[in-house]
């Protein structure tokens, strides 16, 4: 995102940028591209290299019938960053390449009663790591936030087994 962001040029020079930032939160330096593959028969070799902060994976692409362009996506560098895009990216995405139908790609999603008042943020929607236990007295799911939800706090995911869809505020 910043000057510190050497993968976004990078695969712009190999191949196109698909997404160059998202609107959320945690998450906004997520880049997505597509890098064209050589063909077999043009490349005697080929070679790929990993990046903690980087996952790749072969997607039906554009371009000449039966290539495949390979899908990059650049994970922001903060942990809880990484993770929470992951979950709400990287593996759907990697389900719908395996053939999955789009129903069972995308993290279940249910309505849940807040336990405490929550800060939106003004500008971005959020994903806020959070506890979420049935009630059988309230016939509810009750979500609890796991502590401060900055993005460099790993221990905010220790107890999470939800991410909080929370829209921006005012």
């Amino acid at each position: 995102m910043g000057e510190a962001d050497l993968l976004k040029p990078a695969l712009a020079s190999l191949g196109t940028i698909r997404v160059g930032r998202l609107n959320m939160k945690p998450g906004k330096p997520t880049t997505i591209a597509t890098i064209p593959c050589p063909s077999s028969s043009s490349s005697s070799s080929s070679s790929s290299s990993s990046s903690s902060s980087s996952s790749s994976a072969s997607a039906a692409g554009g371009g000449v019938e039966g290539k495949r362009d390979k899908l990059v996506f650049a994970l922001p560098g903060n942990p809880v960053s990484s993770l929470v895009c992951a979950h709400l990216l990287v593996a759907p995405a990697l389900k719908k390449m395996q053939g999955l139908p789009s129903s069972l790609c995308m993290l279940p999603q249910l309505s849940v009663s807040l336990t405490s008042p929550t800060r939106l943020d003004k500008e971005r929607p959020e994903y806020q790591r959070a506890c979420v236990v049935w009630d059988e007295g309230k016939k509810a799911f009750l979500a609890h936030s796991t502590g401060r939800q900055i993005s460099s706090r790993l221990l905010s995911m220790r107890q999470a087994n939800a991410l909080l869809c929370l829209p921006a505020g005012e």
